[in-house]
Order: C-alpha cells, then sequence, then structure tokens
C-alpha cells in the first residue's frame, strides 16, 4: 500500500494519509491513517482482521525498509487525537475506523530498525517493489 500524505478523502482512497507534516519514518512516531473497507483485503482491511501482536510492520521511502513489530492492538475513541503525537522513541502508529465508524482501531509497533531496501531478503523486496493487486 502506498503512504500519501496527509489524510484527505482523495488521499485515503487510493492509500494510507500521513497524519501530521513533521514525520519520519524511524524517527519518534510515524502515525498514519487509513479506511477499514467492506473488502478485508484492500487498504487497513487487513490491519483491521489479521494484525496481532507480535506481527511484523514494514515501511519503506524506496530506498530503506523500516522494519516495527507489533506491540499493541486497541480500540480508541474517534476524538482520542493524542495517540498521533510526537514520541520520543520510534514507533507507528496504524489509525483505522472500527466496524461501526464510530470509533478507531490503533494498532502500534516498536521500532526495529532500518536496512538498505537491496538487502532485504527477496520475498519482502519482491513485495515491495512489484506488489500483486487482487
Amino acid at each position: 500500500m502506498s503512504i500519501g500524505l496527509g489524510v484527505s478523502n482523495q488521499s485515503l482512497a487510493l492509500a494510507a494519509g500521513t497524519m501530521r507534516p513533521d514525520q519520519k519514518m524511524g524517527s519518534g512516531n510515524y502515525p498514519l491513517a487509513g479506511h477499514h473497507m467492506l473488502d478485508h483485503n484492500i487498504l487497513f482491511g487487513p490491519l483491521y482482521y489479521r494484525a496481532k501482536v507480535g506481527q511484523m510492520v514494514y515501511l519503506t521511502d524506496m530506498n530503506y525498509v523500516y522494519k516495527y513489530v507489533i506491540y499493541q492492538k486497541k480500540f480508541i475513541s474517534a476524538y482520542n487525537i493524542s495517540v498521533i503525537k510526537q514520541t520520543k522513541k520510534p514507533i507507528v502508529t496504524l489509525i483505522t475506523c472500527d466496524k461501526t465508524g464510530a470509533n478507531r482501531l490503533m494498532v502500534r509497533g516498536k521500532y526495529q530498525g532500518r536496512e538498505l531496501i537491496k538487502d532485504t531478503y527477496s520475498n519482502l523486496r519482491q513485495s515491495i517493489t512489484k506488489p500483486k493487486f487482487n
């Protein structure tokens, strides 16, 4: 999935969106919002239905792959914007709607490090550079 700048309807219709203008992968909190769709395989549908504590999250700027491990998955109020604030420790915060649309699912991951995209294992590199579309 691509990452767009901001959370406009246009951006979120096609990608996950950044939630602050000062975000940097691998540094502080990197919050992303994405739509939870009826199709469990698109946008943040897989996050809602399949994400589990202990799983890996991979982000890329097409130079490096930034690795995070999920440590928290919980439902929060739609009005809880404190979860997108900057942090000292590097984390990723992924936000999507719950089934009702009234609240949000928040998934957080701890930063594990980064590596050059050319040095990642071949299956991960291929899924990043040549993604499959169903």
